[in-house]
């Protein structure tokens, strides 16, 4: 496995748990990661696969995002938003 997409997918010291984020297992999730530029193309690549490891219905790359959490990963730092589906 890609190592960049090893770290996406794996447990981070910041990763929210589903409760704190007053989510059930299943809930239906959109998820918005920052845009990089040494990770875009991994994230893009692997896109279907990292959606069915973390159980999302999608995977945007934004640029400039402004909500979410702040994860390494592969020493870069990163915002991931998760978006509960209605």
């Amino acid at each position: 496995m890609d190592p960049k997409i090893k770290a996406i997918v794996e447990e981070g010291p910041n990763k929210p748990s589903l409760k704190d984020m007053d989510l059930e297992l299943t809930d239906r999730i959109l998820v918005e990661v920052e845009s990089d530029p040494d990770l875009d193309a991994a994230f893009t690549r692997y896109n279907d696969y990292i959606c069915a490891e973390i159980l999302a219905d999608q995977l945007s790359i934004r640029a400039g995002l402004t909500e979410g959490v702040e994860n390494e990963i592969n020493g870069k730092t990163l915002k991931i938003n998760l978006i509960k589906k209605s």
